[in-house]
């Protein structure tokens, strides 16, 4: 990834990552009432979500070797 995935990650700012998850947050439940999604499987979305928001922002902020 290296110094230019930083770059594309410069957006991904602790603001941004606290409104996504808002959004995801809400908008799984809306999915739940319009049959999107079931009850069972809506927590594994949220995890997803979570898990690619923190990766992708670990993974940007992490150094590397030059």
């Amino acid at each position: 990834m290296g110094r230019h995935s930083k770059e594309r990650f410069n957006w991904l700012t602790p603001q941004v990552r606290g409104w996504l998850y808002g959004v995801i947050t809400a908008l799984v439940p809306l999915l739940i009432i319009y049959g999107v999604l079931d009850e069972q499987t809506a927590p594994l979305w949220i995890a997803l979500a979570a898990s690619i928001l923190g990766t992708s922002t670990a993974l940007a902020h992490t150094p590397k070797k030059e």
